[in-house]
């Protein structure tokens, strides 16, 4: 929060971002937001009034649009509000995965939208347990490596549950795909789809992956 240029509160979000600060206020350097959107249905009432009595510091859009989740509707809003500005290079959207499949599936619903919204940067997803982004078609290099330096190929072998990750098409097959540097990798001559071979509970063979894609597919890897 405190490193970003933008900072957007979801509907309910907006709640519990409110508790925290009131907990946690000396961590933060600025807890207003730059925006506070959705379609208001999980909002508190004194809530969406204390940051709409901001409104030289922050907007307060209302997206009542029900074929869009209020993070796709966000991004949207988002887009509009960036659209000159070139120091935002990459969004992070920090979501839990409470359980809800219906919900898991609408956040990757989004990473999808967001490839169709104009002036948008890569948008990874953000939960206590995983890091999740769309590759989109061509070749991609994803570094596992710490800050710190380790010999990361022998201790991925001995720690695998700390390392998981999975490739996952959704959409549509992914009949364009090669990888390297998995424990288990999938060749060119393999077509990643529902009903054939989906990649789940992968790890790593090496601190560099390798992926070529000729359609998007979900990365997921473990924090």
């Amino acid at each position: 929060w405190n490193r970003a240029n933008f900072r957007i509160l979801v509907d309910g979000a907006a709640n519990t971002w409110f508790q925290l600060i009131k907990d946690r206020n000396e961590d933060i350097v600025d807890p207003i937001p730059n925006l506070v959107t959705g379609d208001f249905d999980s909002i508190n009432p004194d809530v969406i009034n204390y940051y709409a009595s901001q409104e030289q510091r922050c907007k307060v859009i209302t997206t009542p649009d029900q074929d869009f989740t209020d993070f796709t509707k966000a991004l949207q809003e988002l887009s509009k509000c960036i659209s000159s500005n070139t120091e935002i290079e990459e969004i992070y959207a920090y979501a839990e995965y409470d359980g809800r499949l219906d919900h898991i599936f609408g956040l990757f619903e989004t990473l999808y939208q967001a490839k169709n919204i104009p002036s948008l940067p890569p948008v990874f997803l953000v939960s206590s347990g995983t890091t999740d982004w769309l590759l989109q078609p061509g070749i991609h290099f994803i570094s596992i490596q710490e800050k710190e330096p380790r010999n990361v190929k022998s201790n991925l072998l001995n720690d695998e549950e700390n390392y998981r990750c999975g490739i996952i098409p959704l959409g549509e097959p992914c009949k364009q795909i090669h990888t390297s540097g998995l424990k288990w990798n999938i060749v060119k001559s393999q077509i990643l789809a529902f009903g054939t071979l989906i990649s789940t509970s992968n790890t790593f063979s090496d601190d560099i992956v390798t992926i070529r894609v000729g359609t998007p597919v979900i990365w997921t890897m473990k924090n």
